[in-house]
């Protein structure tokens, strides 16, 4: 799975720094260890998520295959809950793949968090995993608890109010100063320590409490806020337990509001309509203004004031926590009324269309790794406008736009499971013009082909090629004929499909727009390649490029160096090939086209069998072995001339190094080729390795994945090759120990144990177990002469 969690960004680190809070991260993290199951429960603003980030941090080291977090407040409906915790592991699937199967063999934590709106559809998914994948635990943050059995509550409690050792400062006064110093850029006088110790008491240590109460003190002093909080908290004083809790956060909340300018309290309730972070145009579109100083003056001040979070990414974006934006959206209620929210959210709604519509025109081009970075940093923007469109008939048709507009998203991002999702619950609920029908229904059936549904497929796209005739749409009409010529193709009518395709390309010249016919000539180019004339295969892969080029494209680009590949692989070329398929891989991986990755690495790993790198060929093939299975796609989509090569790659590699050796070889690194395989393949595609077959080549081996296939190479010292479990490992392979054993010795699984011993084996660079245990004396006898 992903390692290295928190460099790849799989832990999301926050905006400011975690403070605190030590003892209760040293309980959790205990809970942890002896329980599959934790949920994290307590009132909104009380730090769950950050706690739980914590927890997860301290205990990351405990995880061979990592650590992984779900925001599940942006799964907008039940059926998305499974889903939103793939894409959290990196993967979307077909409707045949689950989590129980990505993740029955994997050691892993998964931080769930902001569960409370999905309980009743998280709860078995959890049962399920609990039940199935004895590697995986779960720790959930919600307000409610799951219900599951084997849950382990923890009531997560406000900050501590005293200090430590009874001198010092407490966590909740802390917390205070270390946001007031980065809000006035001075540092908070002794003299204040006890106002700021009796303000937080008198917030109950709540975190959002603490930390909004701290944004008024660029203007007020600490006895000042509480001052002029005492009179709320008496009347609320009687309210027993976690209510108090509940109450002084809400006290908080009310005093922040009222202490809002107009223009401040708008800009709130207008937030509240969003799911995650915003860039301020998005803001003013929501409005109904325009982006001005007026509006950026109020976002500065409701940032100041810790009502708006910003977020530092390509350009800086602002969101509301969840107990803040639940208020701003009650207050909308109370204040706007009815009908001023609704025209709120169809100006959510129309903004999320016309951003779409934007990034589909404007996909064919240079800017295309951006496009799919914000249509996945706004998809649960989109989730809420699809929810708010489809509940009312209406709006449905602007469901219907949004859905066929996010083509790059389904298609090129891969979100194939989603995209079903999204065409089930449209259903035959609205009828769109016919333009936005016609790339409705191709989005479908291109949706349906790729996640293996083949007959829906077929009927999706025959549909769409009626309707775009009659209704002129020329890029659907000839997209919808040529994707059924590679349904046709795919069920065996290898002629059949070929004629249809090259008859809808040859219909297409001066009619579609360049994305449309760069698809048809590399749809054309690969059926051609596997079943048909490669020359003219090539002179497609030519004329497609060059359009491409002309336009800046790379992802229909990547598309037709994987075509090339392919036909020097199969024309025995597999210098050629090698070279080509590691371009494609470089591509690919720019606009984060991971099925696109998958299938370069096939060929590279291909070519370099063929060429004798069969122990590189091995771990290259147990990695994309990993994707196929656990991504939801057919084996190499389905396409019978590419399976049967790999089939043969791996035959001539078990006949030439044993079946034993490949099986190794293949399950070297079977951690990485789960969900974070993209990563690690981009990360090869990014190196530059010898020319297959040099010396340097075999010097290099499996690209740091597999043992050196050279005669005279020498094993690595010990000192500093090996992790802290791999030396564990190799410490009792040395005793003499099996598998089986070390694996119940250290209470892991034989599956972990044989990626651990590989491991060892290839670090090493040494073929046998009693060499290892030489290397064991030799490192220890070291230590003791030094």
């Amino acid at each position: 799975m992903r390692g290295g969690n928190f460099a790849n960004g799989r832990l999301p680190e926050d905006p400011t720094p975690f403070v605190g809070r030590s003892t209760e991260v040293a309980i959790a993290a205990d809970k942890l260890r002896t329980a599959r199951l934790v949920s994290f429960v307590g009132i909104g603003g009380i730090g769950k998520t950050r706690l739980a980030k914590a927890v997860a941090k301290r205990s990351a080291e405990d995880y061979e295959d990592g650590v992984h977090f779900a925001d599940l407040s942006v799964a907008s409906s039940d059926q998305l809950v499974e889903h939103a915790i793939l894409n959290a592991l990196g993967l979307d699937s077909s409707p045949a793949a689950s989590l129980r199967n990505l993740l029955e063999e994997e050691a892993c934590l998964l931080v769930l968090d902001r569960c409370e709106g999905v309980v009743a559809a998280l709860a078995p998914i959890v049962d399920e995993l609990i039940a199935w994948c004895p590697g995986v635990k779960i720790l959930v943050t919600t307000r409610t608890e799951l219900g599951v059995a084997g849950e382990n509550i923890y009531v997560v409690p406000p900050m501590s109010t005293e200090s430590p050792d009874g001198d010092g400062i407490s966590d909740a006064a802390e917390l205070f100063m270390a946001r007031s110093q980065a809000l006035t850029g001075r540092p908070v006088s002794q003299a204040s320590f006890h106002d700021i110790d009796a303000l937080c008491r008198h917030l109950d240590g709540i975190p959002l409490a603490i930390e909004l109460a701290a944004g008024r003190s660029r203007s007020m002093t600490a006895l000042e806020i509480r001052t002029h909080l005492d009179q709320r908290f008496e009347i609320l004083s009687d309210a027993p337990g976690g209510a108090s809790h509940q109450a002084s956060l809400e006290s908080v909340l009310v005093w922040t509001w009222e202490r809002c300018t107009p223009a401040e309290q708008e800009l709130w309730m207008s937030m509240s309509v969003f799911r995650g972070a915003v860039a301020a145009d998005v803001i003013a579109a929501v409005q109904g203004v325009t982006v001005d100083a007026d509006l950026l003056k109020t976002v500065d001040r409701l940032t100041a004031k810790s009502i708006l979070i910003s977020e530092q990414t390509s350009a800086t974006r602002y969101r509301l926590l969840d107990t803040v934006s639940t208020f701003g959206s009650l207050k909308a209620q109370i204040v706007l009324g009815d009908e001023v929210v609704t025209q709120m959210r169809d100006r959510h709604l129309d903004y999320c269309v016309s951003a779409a519509r934007v990034a589909f025109e404007n996909w064919f081009g240079s800017d295309q790794r951006p496009i799919l970075a914000g249509l996945e940093n706004s998809i649960g923007n989109f989730r809420a406008a699809f929810d708010w469109s489809i509940a009312d008939e209406s709006r449905a048709h602007k469901a219907a736009e949004l859905y066929a507009h996010l083509w790059p998203y389904w298609i090129a991002g891969g979100h194939i499971k989603e995209s079903l999702i999204w065409a089930d619950r449209l259903g035959d609920r609205t009828e769109p013009d016919a333009s936005e029908m016609c790339l409705l229904l191709l989005t479908k059936g291109w949706s349906q082909l790729l996640g293996g549904l083949r007959v829906e497929a077929e009927e999706s796209l025959g549909q769409c090629h009626e309707l775009a005739l009659l209704a002129d749409c020329a890029d659907e009409a000839y997209l919808s004929k040529g994707l059924l010529g590679s349904c046709l193709t795919l069920r065996g009518h290898h002629s059949e499909g070929i004629a249809l395709l090259q008859n809808a390309l040859s219909g297409a010249y001066g009619k579609v727009r360049p994305w449309a016919l760069t698809l048809l000539l590399e749809l054309n180019a690969e059926l051609r390649a596997l079943y048909g004339d490669r020359r003219v295969a090539l002179e497609q892969c030519d004329e497609c490029e060059r359009i491409c080029l002309a336009d800046g494209d790379v992802w229909c680009r990547g598309l037709v160096s994987w075509v090339r590949s392919l036909v020097h692989y199969l024309e025995g070329e597999y210098t050629q090939a090698y070279a080509e398929a590691r371009r494609t891989l470089q591509l690919k991986a720019s606009v984060q086209d991971f099925l696109g990755v998958a299938l370069a690495t096939e060929v590279v790993a291909w070519s370099l069998a063929m060429q004798g790198e069969y122990s590189l060929a091995a771990v290259l093939l147990g990695m994309t072995g990993h994707y196929w299975k656990y991504s939801g796609s057919d084996l190499l989509i389905g396409i019978d001339v590419l399976s049967a090569q790999r089939i043969r790659v791996l035959e001539r590699s078990s006949a030439e190094l044993g079946a034993d050796a490949v099986e190794m070889q293949t399950r070297i690194e079977p951690r990485m080729a789960l969900v974070n395989f993209p990563e690690i393949v981009a990360t090869f595609a990014a190196r530059q390795l010898p020319a297959v077959g040099s010396p340097d080549a075999r010097a290099h081996g499996a690209v740091g994945m597999g043992r050196p296939t050279g005669v005279d190479a020498q094993p690595a010292p010990l000192t500093g090759a090996l992790t802290r479990r791999e030396t564990e490992v190799a410490q009792l392979i040395a005793q003499g120990k099996t598998n089986r054993e070390i694996a119940n010795i250290l209470f892991i699984g034989i599956r972990t144990v044989d990626t651990h011993v590989a491991n060892v084996l290839r670090k090493l660079n040494v073929a046998r177990r009693v060499e290892v245990a030489r290397l064991i004396m030799l490192s220890e006898g070291s230590r003791a002469s030094g």
